[in-house]
């Protein structure tokens, strides 16, 4: 008390004059237990002579005569300034803690080897789904351990201490939760003994999902890229000039034909060249590095086998600071056979998402001092909203249904002020004009050192369709009540004296009891009780009994009629014998079976809802240009790796921090918006305490003082070094891919799902006439022979709707046909298609096509068939020369016999045969010889078959006797006539050639 024990006499006036008025509550309510001859405890503060306030704990105990009369009170009073403030100081921490494990999402959990007893921290509960109430053993733990990962991490449950002795104390396993979602987690776990010997396992969960999922993507990615590769028999190369090494992609080492397990040299490049060019490839390579010429050049490439293929490389050289060459950079093609190549791409996005979706619940999060609002994804949902909506607190209330608003402000300031919302409900109203009713619940997270809010979290819930179901169990719950209030709540008395009870009729009804029937003594009632609530009824009887409390207990019981029902009861004593002891109970009681069913399912869904509490990973400050002021919150301490004591909070700190090459944007940027109060949206590097480099994000706003023009930054900076990672990796795979399309020798054209051209190589301009920029933007069916625009759209929208065949040919997507492309010019050429289909992350879809001009190839095989007409031809007039020599005898021998005698005319019907059959000859040789286009008309198969015979017979070795059989009924057939000769009379020349 800071008195003099000589001087002060403890009078209760004298007393009093130690107390402020904020000890006149607690001061009461020991007055009230004094004057009731209760015990008290209670804690307030006292004035000490000097000004000093301190706290005090008052214990006292009343002291009783044998009668049971208070006569006296004894009590301690303790000094527990300190104390309290040392458990304040730690529920502190803990909370900091837990927000903590929350942003980095690490978890911790310590097992005493001793007892087995185990301490989760929340966030570790959360990672495991674990209720917050729910017993942490190893057998539970085990069962969230995804299936294939038990096995490794058996030794864990089996001997936790040679687990953390022998493994490499760096462990990553999935767990699964209850709703079927897998979690990838990291684990670490440490041995240490307590000085009583007590052994404890420490260990910590963190969630590395979201990098495991980037690690996916960026090997799926690489996996892509070498596909493409193969599909286009296209390969790179990298080769580090100054130090020599050459590095080779795996279809370069195919392409060479060399094995993968001899690492590439420059000198071992040269001497897979042809001795013929390899002067050329030596010059080419030289005119890069001196005078920054374009490195492209076709050679010819000999294999370790002594197969020569004939290769395209085109590369880019880059420099160092001081123009001495770096690294060059390119591409090989294998050009020697002309083959389709197919390329898939898919592009991967990586997005944060700062918040989980449960069960319909969206989370959100508000900061006072920007007034800027997080929305989840649900929350968009839930409000009608696009992605690209801003909420903010001073446009949330256009959002809230008119007559809704004011309740709504009203609970905002309540918040504020330090109370937890907690099932309020409102109504909301969609853009278009859909009005739907929200459930909210909040609490301030975060307060400033002068005790104003400034961070806000909280959930949402659609309870639209709910609302309508409560609606109804609230008519069926009035109907009741008006029920109960007409009939009364069935009441009771206990006798304790001859421990008799005695019940109204109502309350035989509501225990499903006839009336009248016999009850059991009332100290024996309690065994009807369910044993999960018995002890505490009793207990609290006994509490009533004593003079302590009423009776106030909401239980289960086991009806005569065998229902188990729940009931609220409440009772007080009404009389008591001269010794204070209870005489007569007096009761009521209430069936309250469907409130419970229903408070029961409302817990249920409040520990659902706690799981929503998502905390974005971010680190704020407040910076007052005018003050000179800055504060820097513990999370920022934390992304720069300092301690608060170790660095101040100043400008000048935060500049030093920042990366040299990143300093003078930054400052600029910083500069440009303090001066027009605008704040900033950057991202640049910083430089921690322990060296390592992070890539933060820098988001601020002016705040503008109520009165005056003064006002204040605020802002905060979040780690996004992973995604930056990611976003580079990204970027160079596209450039790697790009490069390798412009590199390739074949056309590649690139089309959205509207036929547009989104992207066309170098080949593709010199193969078309098109310039790529002219070409992109328009549809590309303006490259097709044969197919209008119209058309083309059309088979394109039937394959992107049903994703079947679109074309009277067939499927087009995922084969290689040939068809007829046009040129800029107008003029056509055959070629050659390949169409591969790509799905972009967003969802939108594309299409790859690859061609190859058959002109040449087209031509080669036209003249193949004139050669072999040629030859087939020389073959028949070898064998008519004979023939014809036999005809022209029978005709002049015909001629000469009708001169001599003139009377017989059998001799000029000889004659004209003879030379009827010599002309046959002659139309048949002209046909089969001459070089018409080939057309296709409608023959007949016998019929040509026939004539093939008739000139066979004719013309071909008179040693062999030759016959044919031919079908009358055989169908018509579509071909050339000439051709078809040919193709008949080439067989027959390999049948004569056979059996001479």
């Amino acid at each position: 008390m800071g008195q003099d024990p000589a001087t002060f006499f403890p009078t209760r006036e004298n007393r009093r004059r130690l107390q402020p008025p904020s000890a006149e509550g607690a001061i009461g309510e020991i007055d009230r237990a004094i004057a009731g001859g209760h015990p008290f405890r209670s804690r307030y503060e006292i004035i000490r002579p000097g000004g000093g306030r301190r706290l005090i704990e008052n214990v006292g105990e009343p002291q009783r005569d044998a009668l049971g009369e208070v006569v006296a009170y004894l009590g301690t009073v303790r000094d527990v300034t300190e104390e309290v403030a040392h458990e304040r100081e730690l529920e502190r921490e803990r909370r900091r803690l837990e927000r903590a494990q929350a942003i980095s999402q690490t978890g911790d959990i310590e097992v005493d080897l001793t007892s087995g007893v185990a301490t989760a921290s929340p966030e570790f509960r959360r990672l495991f789904d674990l209720d917050d109430d729910a017993l942490v053993d190893m057998e539970t733990l085990q069962s969230r351990v995804h299936p294939d990962d038990r096995t490794r991490m058996m030794l864990f449950w089996t001997d936790p201490r040679a687990a953390v002795r022998e493994s490499a104390n760096d462990v990553i396993y999935r767990v699964i939760t209850r709703t079927g979602d897998v979690r990838h987690l990291r684990g670490r776990a440490q041995m240490r003994v307590s000085a009583d010997g007590h052994e404890y396992i420490s260990a910590f969960a963190q969630d590395i999902t979201q990098q495991v999922r980037a690690d996916e993507h960026l090997r799926l990615s690489e996996q892509r890229l070498r596909e493409a590769e193969a599909i286009a028999h296209v390969g790179h190369w990298e080769w580090f000039v100054r130090t020599g090494v050459l590095n080779w992609s795996d279809e370069v080492f195919a392409i060479a034909g060399v094995d993968h397990r001899i690492a590439p040299t420059y000198r071992g490049f040269l001497d897979l060249i042809h001795p013929e060019d390899r002067e050329r490839v030596t010059a080419s390579v030289q005119a890069a590095l001196d005078d920054d010429e374009p490195y492209e050049i076709v050679h010819r490439m000999v294999r370790p086998g002594g197969e020569v293929r004939t290769v395209l490389e085109r590369g880019e050289l880059s420099r160092n600071p001081d123009g001495s060459p770096y690294r060059m950079l390119g591409v090989v093609q294998d050009i020697t056979d002309a083959v389709a190549a197919t390329e898939q791409l898919r592009l991967s996005e990586a997005r944060l998402r700062a918040a989980e979706e449960i069960a319909g619940v969206g989370n959100w999060e508000w900061d006072t001092r920007t007034g800027e609002i997080e929305w989840s994804d649900e929350m968009y949902r839930i409000y009608g909203r696009d992605r690209d909506y801003s909420p903010h607190s001073d446009t949330y209330l256009e959002l809230v249904h008119p007559e809704d608003r004011r309740h709504v402000a009203d609970e905002a300031l309540a918040v504020l002020r330090g109370e937890h919302l907690v099932d309020h409900r409102h109504r909301i109203v969609h853009p278009d004009g859909t009005v739907r009713v929200v459930r909210r619940n909040a609490r301030v997270v975060e307060r400033d050192e002068r005790g104003r809010a400034v961070l806000l979290v909280g959930t949402a819930q659609d309870i639209t369709e709910a609302v309508s179901a409560e609606e109804r169990i609230r008519d069926r719950e009035s109907r009741l009540n008006l029920a109960v209030e007409v009939a009364h709540l069935g009441h009771w008395e206990w006798n304790l004296q001859d421990d008799t009870l005695t019940w109204s009729d109502e309350n035989y009804r509501i225990h499903g009891v006839e009336p009248g029937t016999p009850l059991p003594p009332g100290g024996e009632f309690g065994q009807f009780i369910h044993p999960e609530g018995r002890e505490e009824a009793q207990e609290a009887m006994r509490a009533t009994l004593r003079g302590e409390r009423d009776y106030d207990v909401t239980h289960r019981l086991l009806c005569p009629d065998g229902v188990e029902r729940t009931f609220h009861t409440v009772a007080r004593v009404v009389e008591r014998d001269e010794r204070g002891r209870a005489v007569r109970v007096l009761g009521t009681v209430q069936d309250v079976t469907e409130q419970a069913e229903h408070q029961r399912e409302l817990e249920r869904l409040t520990a659902l809802l706690a799981h929503a509490d998502q905390m974005a990973r971010l680190a704020p400050y407040e910076w007052d240009p005018k003050a000179r002021s800055f504060w820097w919150s513990e999370q920022l301490y934390e992304v720069v790796g300092y301690a608060r004591e170790d660095l101040p909070a100043t400008v000048e700190s935060l500049t030093r921090l920042i990366h040299p090459d990143d300093h003078d944007r930054a400052w600029e940027t910083w500069s440009a918006g303090s001066r027009a109060r605008a704040g900033w949206d950057m991202e640049y590097r910083i430089v921690r305490g322990d060296g390592a480099v992070l890539v933060v994000r820098d988001l601020s706003a002016w705040m503008p003082a109520e009165r005056g023009d003064g006002g204040f930054f605020r802002g905060a900076i979040q780690d996004i070094t992973h995604l930056a990672e990611l976003r580079q990796q990204a970027e160079e795979a596209a450039s790697e891919v790009i490069s390798i399309i412009d590199a390739s020798l074949l056309p590649i054209i690139v089309i959205d799902e509207h036929g547009t051209v989104q992207r066309a190589n170098g080949a593709t301009e010199r193969v078309f006439g098109w310039d790529v920029e002219e070409l992109v933007g328009l549809d590309v069916g303006v490259l097709a022979a044969g197919l209008t625009q119209q058309q083309h759209s059309g088979y394109l929208a039937h394959y992107l709707e049903t994703g079947g065949a679109s074309t009277p040919e067939g499927l087009v997507v995922g084969r290689t046909r040939e068809v007829r492309g046009r040129r800029r010019d107008g003029s056509e050429f055959p070629a050659q298609l390949t169409v591969a289909e790509a799905e972009l992350g967003t969802g939108r879809r594309q299409f790859v096509g690859i061609v190859m001009d058959l002109t040449e190839q087209k031509t080669t095989e036209e003249h193949l068939r004139q050669m072999q007409k040629s030859e087939a031809l020389g073959t028949l007039v070898a064998g008519v020369a004979h023939d014809f020599n036999n005809l022209l005898t029978a005709i002049r021998g015909g001629i000469d016999m009708a001169q001599e005698f003139p009377d017989q005319s059998r001799w000029l019907e000889i004659a004209t045969q003879a030379s009827d059959r010599a002309a046959e000859v002659v139309r048949q040789l002209l046909r089969f010889s001459r070089r018409d286009e080939p057309q296709q008309i409608e023959l007949d198969p016998a019929e040509m078959i026939r004539e093939a015979t008739t000139l066979s017979r004719e013309t071909l070795d008179r040693r062999i006797w030759f016959t044919s059989h031919a079908d009358e009924d055989l169908p018509p057939i579509l071909g050339d006539p000439g051709q078809m000769q040919q193709v008949l009379l080439n067989l027959i020349v390999n049948a004569r050639d056979a059996v001479l």
